[in-house]
């Protein structure tokens, strides 16, 4: 959002220039023109982004509905992130962990920036993981290997709910990360 409001008050900081100019050619006072303040704008539809994954080694509940995303700042290292179900979570439910150099997107874990191949020419897309509620999660360190993802500060891992729940309907799981 700094980017935004840089790039409004260049065009202001321009206009204002050309105001002058025209009004220096006319021989008149240039008009004053207040500066705009840029509306706050809150993240894309659909993405919550938290402060922090919390504690390390302490899991955290996280309840939600179907595509909401959650985007969490990547704590530096080499890390891995699971989710577990509570007694009431739906084992249908289905959820997808994507990491990326922006909160809520999920398509560069599926980029070949993020991907690695292995032996025999495989490609592996080890920032993105999808399935059951019990089988999400993510590795991440500053190298990457077929299993874990290349990633550095400053990133994000999101999660979003995909299926296994009717619409506007909560479901909580529980994550950690170590």
């Amino acid at each position: 959002m700094s980017s935004d409001r840089d790039c409004l008050i260049s065009v202001q900081s321009q206009l204002r220039s050309i105001e002058t100019q025209i009004a220096n050619q006319l021989g008149t006072t240039p008009p004053v023109t207040p500066p705009v303040t840029p509306p706050v704008v809150p993240p894309a539809s659909g993405v919550i982004t938290h402060q922090s994954l919390g504690p390390q080694g302490v899991a955290q509940a996280l309840t939600s509905q179907l595509g909401v995303i959650h985007a969490f700042p990547l704590p530096a290292g080499a890390h891995t992130l699971s989710s577990t179900g509570l007694p009431d979570t739906p084992q249908e439910l289905k959820l997808e962990w994507a990491i990326s150099k922006v909160a809520g997107d999920f398509t560069y874990a599926q980029s070949t920036a993020a991907s690695v191949v292995g032996r025999g020419g495989v490609v592996y897309h080890p920032c993105a993981q999808s399935g059951g509620v019990e089988s999400g999660g993510v590795k991440w360190n500053p190298t990457g290997d077929t299993g874990t993802c290349k990633a550095a500060a400053g990133m994000f891992v999101n999660m979003r709910f995909v299926s296994g729940i009717p619409a506007n309907t909560d479901a909580t799981i529980t994550y950690s990360w170590w």
